[in-house]
């Protein structure tokens, strides 16, 4: 899987601020996944590649105070659903 954005603004300027995006995956029934953390570079892009056994999936970015959490906790900025 690789999501690519672009004209993210940095997290710090959300409300409330955040020190970092990450981007999770939720397969139906199942609870969200943290798959990593999504960089935002001086240009407001950013980038993430990864993996997932799901064919089917919503994924989605929210701005969080920690890159490891195990449930999404900050505000939700992109969202979407991945279909076969």
């Amino acid at each position: 899987m690789k999501l690519e954005v672009q004209h993210l603004a940095k997290p710090n300027t959300l409300t409330p601020a955040q020190t970092e995006y990450v981007v999770w995956i939720q397969a139906r029934g199942k609870d969200a996944e943290n798959k990593g953390q999504l960089r935002v570079n001086g240009n407001l892009d950013g980038k993430l590649e990864t993996t997932t056994p799901y064919e089917e999936f919503d994924i989605f970015v929210t701005g969080e105070e920690n890159p490891s959490a195990t449930a999404p906790a900050g505000p939700e900025v992109l969202r979407g659903t991945i279909q076969p």
